[in-house]
């Protein structure tokens, strides 16, 4: 068991299966074996501990669907148990606001975590999909920074790109 300590120094004891999923545990762990406590002074105690709860949600909803309640790896599911586990790390992750699936987004980058990364995309892009631009940058947190003028001017002079 390895502790992975948050900003705030809060200890979280994880498994060996969140470490598979985000390369930035594993190399700490393939650096040197005997670590048992990895620092994580970007990563906030909330998204530790969320993040860890996904990855104990995913591999529980893996276990039940293979009935194998052993399974610490997912390298030998079927093509038909890897779609349910996406569907369902999806409708797992989908429920958070959209500021925490960004903040999730950007901690599932640092630790490169790229199973998350692609599940917090998607649902992302699911969100955005069909919105204008002032909803879009709602959605994203995203102040627009350029004036009324400066955006009719962009507008004008790309005007082929943009459907109104």
């Amino acid at each position: 068991m390895i502790s992975l300590v948050s900003s705030s120094g809060e200890r979280f004891p994880s498994g060996t299966y969140p470490c598979m999923h985000c390369k930035t545990l594993a190399n700490f762990i393939e650096e040197d074996e005997s670590v048992d406590c990895i620092p994580l002074p970007n990563v906030t105690s909330p998204l530790l501990d969320q993040m860890l709860k996904f990855f104990d949600d995913r591999l529980e909803a893996a276990r039940q669907i293979t009935c194998s309640p052993t399974l610490e790896n997912e390298d030998m599911l079927s093509e038909a148990h890897v779609s349910f586990l996406w569907a369902h790390s999806i409708r797992y992750l989908e429920c958070n606001s959209n500021e925490r699936i960004i903040d999730l987004l950007l901690t599932a980058d640092y630790l490169s975590c790229d199973l998350l990364v692609d599940l917090l995309a998607t649902i992302i892009a699911s969100r955005i999909s069909g919105k204008s631009r002032d909803e879009m940058r709602a959605i994203l947190g995203i102040e627009n920074d350029f004036t009324e003028e400066e955006e009719e001017q962009i507008l004008a002079e790309h005007a082929w790109c943009f459907v109104r």
